[in-house]
């Protein structure tokens, strides 16, 4: 068994403008050789200041062998500023990365 997050992608594309929603979208690979039932996954953002508006679990589908899924996370308008957003799926692989609301 194994797993692989894709990545972690915004849309609309960055620049996001502040106050508008957003979406944060992340891909993940079983890489193992069997069929992997579902599981449920981390999905963090939070701010410089240590705010963390987005903290939601999410289920993924089954996943078999060599395939994957994606998972949509629909985040409110924010405030501008830098923001970390984090991945962590059930067997603690995790992705992160950074995001700047102008």
């Amino acid at each position: 068994m194994g797993w692989d997050i894709d990545s972690i992608d915004i849309s609309p594309a960055e620049p996001v403008k502040a106050g508008e929603p957003f979406v944060i979208l992340y891909a993940a690979t079983n890489n193992g050789s069997t069929e992997e039932p579902p599981h449920t996954d981390h999905i963090e953002m939070w701010r410089s200041d240590g705010a963390k508006p987005v903290d939601e679990w999410k289920t993924s589908a089954t996943s078999p062998a060599g395939d994957g899924y994606s998972i949509l996370v629909d985040v409110a308008g924010q405030d501008a500023g830098y923001y970390d957003i984090e991945v962590t799926l059930h067997d603690g692989t995790g992705l992160g990365r950074s995001l700047h609301i102008e």
